[in-house]
C-alpha cells in the first residue's frame, strides 16, 4: 500500500529547547484532523471537503505516476515496514497542484496509515524511519509495539519499553541530521569501539561549541557557514534528548532548518558575480 500526503499551510511555530507536551485539546484536534480515509469513497469526500481538512490524498495510480511506477532507482531507503521512494508531482498530475518533489512510503501488506502525524504539517514529507507502525489514536500519547525497524535510529525509550510516540521519530530524525553533519553511519563496526555508535560518540561533543567542529564531515574541508552548522548541530542535540518530552516538534524542526537553506539561484548569481569581478581585475 502506498501513501503520500501533503499539506500546504506553512507552520508558524519556532524551535524551543524544552518543548512541553502539547495541550490535550490541540493534540486531539490535530489527531482528529489527521485521520486518514480507509476506502475510495472517503478519499473523494476528503478531497471535496478541503476547507475542513487541508490534507491532499493521492490514489494508487497517481502514486505510480509520481514514482515512475515505483522504479528501483527511486528508492531512498527502507525499514521494517517497507521502502521510501523519491517522486515528483507535476502540474499536469491534477489541476491546482504545484510541482514539487515528494517522498512516498510503500507499506508491506497494510492498508492503514503508518508513521506519525507530526510529519503531515509539512509539504510532502512522509517517513517513519522503519520504526513506527501505527501512530497513537485519540488522547493516547504512545502505542506499544513489537520492536522492529532500523537499529541505530531507534529512540532509547522505544528500545527499553516498546512505547512508540511522535517524539520517537524526532529522535530518529536527530540521528539522520547527525549523519549529514558528520558524514558517518549511525552504526559502523569498522570504526574504533568508542566511535561505532554515532550518537554515543558525537553527543558529548555537540554541546561544546569549541569542539563540535571536530565532528563535522572532514570532506567538506571547512567550506560551510559555521553559524549555520552550529545551529543544525544544536538542533540535532535537542532531537537526541533522552527525555522524549524535551524534544522539539517536527514543525519546529522544519521552521528551524528552512532559514539555513541557500537558494541555488543565489549561489549561481554569487559565483557569476565573483567570476566577473575576477575577469575585470585581470
Amino acid at each position: 500500500m502506498g501513501n503520500c500526503w501533503c499539506r500546504w499551510k506553512p507552520s508558524i511555530y519556532r524551535v524551543s529547547a524544552n518543548v512541553k507536551s502539547a495541550q490535550g485539546q490541540l493534540v486531539k484536534q490535530r489527531n482528529d484532523d489527521s485521520k486518514l480515509p480507509s476506502n475510495p469513497k472517503e478519499v473523494e469526500d476528503l478531497r471535496r471537503d478541503s476547507a475542513a481538512n487541508p490534507l491532499i490524498a493521492f490514489t494508487f495510480n497517481e502514486l505510480k505516476i509520481i514514482t515512475g511506477n515505483f522504479r528501483p532507482d527511486r528508492v531512498l531507503g527502507g525499514g521494517g515496514f517497507g521502502s521510501v521512494y523519491k517522486g515528483f508531482i507535476s502540474e499536469d498530475l491534477r489541476e491546482g497542484l504545484p510541482s514539487l518533489p515528494v517522498a512516498v512510503k510503500v507499506h508491506d501488506g497494510d492498508n492503514s496509515y503508518q508513521g506519525h502525524r507530526e510529519w503531515l504539517d509539512y509539504n510532502a514529507k512522509l517517513s517513519d524511519f522503519g520504526l513506527a507502525k501505527d501512530g497513537p489514536e485519540g488522547d493516547k500519547s504512545h502505542v506499544s509495539t513489537r520492536i522492529m525497524g532500523t537499529y541505530g535510529y531507534a529512540a532509547p525509550e522505544y528500545i527499553m519499553t516498546g512505547h512508540l510516540s511522535s517524539s520517537s521519530d524526532v529522535y530518529s530524525f536527530g540521528v539522520v541530521l547527525l549523519e549529514l553533519l558528520t558524514g558517518r553511519k549511525s552504526l559502523d563496526k569498522l570504526r574504533p569501539a568508542r566511535e561505532q555508535n554515532l550518537t554515543d560518540w558525537a553527543l558529548p561533543l555537540l554541546k561544546e561549541k569549541k569542539k563540535f567542529l571536530n565532528i563535522i564531515d572532514p570532506r567538506l574541508e571547512g567550506d560551510y557557514p559555521i553559524k549555520g552548522v552550529h545551529k543544525a548541530a544544536m538542533l540535532a542535540y535537542h532531537c537526541l534528548n533522552k527525555n522524549p518530552k524535551a524534544r522539539p516538534l517536527m514543525r519546529d524542526i522544519v521552521d528551524s532548518l528552512e532559514p539555513l537553506q541557500v537558494p541555488i539561484i543565489s549561489q549561481v548569481s554569487d559565483t557569476e558575480s565573483k567570476g566577473k569581478e575576477d575577469a575585470q581585475s585581470n
